[in-house]
């Protein structure tokens, strides 16, 4: 059951779409001097945020009588449209969802059709203009006694619906035909209801929110662990057999903590969801590390959890279930095993690939400064003996690692907490209330975002982003929330006032709903433009700066000015302040104005009156920010009401 919210038409965002996706990150973690350097490489698991399969946009619900349909997301993973999505009815073509609308997993947003006919029509959603082809078309129905009507003959071509002349019955007026069997491309599956626009549930493809956790256990100057590389599969995928050789997978994990290989050995294996935890450096001991995996109960390919890390220091110990169907994710009535995964000392395991000899120079996270670089071991996966006595000068005999030695009665390596997210839905208002005087600074549109606190837009001393700098010359959001998206950060953004600037005096709110349990509706971000300028705007460069949740999932809300002295020059223009290269100056085209290769620093304030530039014009004669005092704009990110469902009214485009 999804969010409904009112959508601005004509708002086109496709760029937000264009992000890198299975990116791979390689991170060199910097230990104490006096131990070296151990190289950790680990996989990027982006989710497929914006670039999940538009198959799954069904149309659920429709009142023939008002025009009013309803447009289901029935998938696990977000959708947003990198191009405005066509209806078709009796062959008009003119009603569109606009490009960039997001549809979250089980989200539903109802749209209202211009000219959709009550009581004999055909009714389907298109990816794209090629009307006529069969892999343009993606869900949709037949109403009403006419033997042919409109795209049916297409839809029935591309296997969406049974046949040209098949129909539903038609509704009365004011009743819906909505979607209540698990095939939409069936007309035994809809039936006549009143209107229940909004409470679509996405029965065949439900989705599941886990956390998983990795907790060290180890006693202070114990071991430490690599990131947990985890992987959710049918039961197929054994990591390892004991007395067998070790793979390239568990061998590179093993030996230096890398996952990438083991990562393909999953893929190959027919497994898709994995994550690494903590990828930026080891789990010392005490730390707590998580992610959260959407899973679907239905799914073979989501019934079992495999895990994998190093134990460091070592030449080649590690930890795994060698047992695919060790840790099962659901119960036979497809409800999550909340669990907890105990790894004890005794389940360290060797590897045997590389020599155990504890020197510094081939031991991770013991001086080894690149991997891969011990002695060969050619032997079998076993448990492991342990870590020479502190007296023979290996790794206990370091102060560092005192406590390290795992083969003591009762020592905990690990544990690993899985336990199902239950959502706690909480409907914010994001307003920004210009408090520029009259005759002073405006604000582009301003874009605001949701995360965990991992978001970072820009880095004071630092060169600015792509998405820094096209919101700063020219206040276009597309490309930061890009940046934002390709994170993993958080998965909620939007645009205030996507209509146009923001006046003095102006207010501009947006209704967004959170999760107060998901990590990634904690924190709050955002970033606007300063106009008239070249490269001025306003935004947090501390992402942890703006909190919205406590820990505990406590709404604590946000309130603050923006002040005239926060504001940031991109250095990614020249402030020459000429209307040719000036933003609502009188620039006529995005990004003409001369490149300054600088980085982001506090502005430095516009030119002085008497130099001819913007604040000699009387429309921008108050626009001094650097004036004591002076404020740029208030923002609120404030709880209310949950809204009553809404839709969008589509204006007619051309037909084609």
């Amino acid at each position: 059951m999804g969010q409904i919210e009112r959508m601005a038409p004509g708002c086109n965002r496709s760029e937000i779409v264009e992000y890198l996706i299975d990116t791979m990150k390689l991170f060199s973690h910097q230990c104490l001097p006096r131990v070296g350097s151990l190289l950790l490489i680990g996989l990027a698991f982006l989710s497929d945020r914006a670039k999940a399969d538009v198959d799954q946009l069904w149309i659920t619900e429709v009142v023939p009588s008002s025009g009013v349909v309803e447009v289901t997301n029935v998938g696990s993973e977000p959708v947003v449209l990198n191009a405005a999505f066509p209806f078709c009815h009796r062959f008009n073509y003119t009603n569109r969802i606009p490009a960039g609308t997001r549809f979250e997993a089980g989200e539903s947003k109802m749209f209202g059709l211009a000219g959709l006919n009550a009581t004999d029509s055909d009714l389907f959603l298109y990816r794209d203009t090629n009307f006529g082809g069969t892999d343009s078309i993606i869900s949709g129905l037949r109403y009403g006694p006419e033997t042919r009507v409109g795209a049916s003959g297409i839809a029935a071509s591309a296997g969406i619906w049974p046949d040209p002349t098949a129909s539903t019955v038609v509704p009365s007026p004011g009743q819906s035909l909505a979607l209540v069997g698990a095939d939409p491309f069936s007309p035994d599956h809809w039936t006549i209801q009143s209107p229940d626009l909004g409470q679509f549930e996405a029965a065949p493809t439900p989705s599941i929110e886990v956390r998983v956790t990795i907790e060290n256990l180890a006693p202070e100057q114990g071991t430490f662990l690599t990131p947990l590389w985890i992987g959710v599969h049918d039961g197929s995928f054994d990591s390892y057999d004991g007395g067998s050789p070790s793979s390239p997978g568990i061998e590179r994990i093993a030996e230096d903590g890398n996952p990438s290989v083991l990562s393909e050995e999953f893929q190959a294996s027919g497994g898709r969801l994995e994550a690494v935890l903590n990828e930026i450096g080891p789990i010392g001991p005490g730390q707590a590390v998580s992610t959260r995996l959407w899973l679907d109960p239905n799914a073979p390919a989501h019934g079992f959890l495999s895990y994998v890390a190093m134990v460091i220091p070592s030449n080649d110990a590690y930890v795994a279930n060698g047992n695919p169907t060790a840790h099962a994710l659901f119960d036979e009535n497809g409800q999550v095993i909340n669990q907890e995964i105990l790894i004890m000392g005794s389940d360290v395991n060797d590897a045997g690939t590389e020599i155990n000899d504890e020197l510094p120079i081939n031991t991770a996270f013991f001086g080894q400064s690149a991997p891969n670089t011990g002695d060969t071991e050619n032997g079998v996966n076993q448990t492991h003996p342990g870590f020479r006595p502190a007296s023979e000068a290996g790794i206990l005999s370091d102060a560092m690692f005192a406590s390290a030695d795992f083969k003591t009665n009762g020592y905990q390596i690990a544990r690993i907490l899985i336990e199902r997210i239950i959502p706690n839905p909480i409907d914010v208002m994001v307003t920004v209330e210009s408090l520029s005087p009259e005759s002073g600074t405006y604000l582009t549109p301003l874009w605001v975002g949701f995360h965990d606190g991992g978001f970072d837009s820009y880095d004071g001393g630092s060169p600015s982003t792509p998405g820094i700098e096209r919101i700063a010359e020219d206040g276009n959001t597309g490309p930061l929330a890009s940046e934002f998206f390709a994170s993993s950060a958080g998965a909620i953004e939007t645009t205030l006032n996507g209509i146009g600037p923001i006046a003095p005096g102006q207010s501009t709110s947006k209704r967004i709903t959170l999760d107060a349990n998901a990590l990634s509706s904690r924190y709050f971000s955002y970033a606007g433009m300063i106009i008239p300028s070249n490269d001025a705007y306003v935004a947090n460069g501390n992402p942890l700066a703006h909190p919205v949740f406590d820990s505990q999932g406590q709404f604590i809300g946000v309130e603050f000015d923006i002040l005239g002295s926060t504001i940031n020059d991109a250095g990614t223009e020249v402030n020459d302040e000429l209307p040719a290269n000036t933003a609502f100056f009188g620039q006529a085209a995005p990004n003409t104005g001369q490149t300054e290769n600088g980085v982001n620093q506090t502005h430095s304030g516009f030119k002085d009156a008497s130099e001819g530039g913007i604040l000699a014009d009387p429309m921008f004669a108050n626009a001094d920010f650097t004036a004591e005092g002076y404020r740029v704009a208030r923002v609120r990110v404030e709880r209310v009401s949950p809204a009553p469902v809404s839709y969008t009214h589509l204006e007619p485009t051309r037909p084609y």
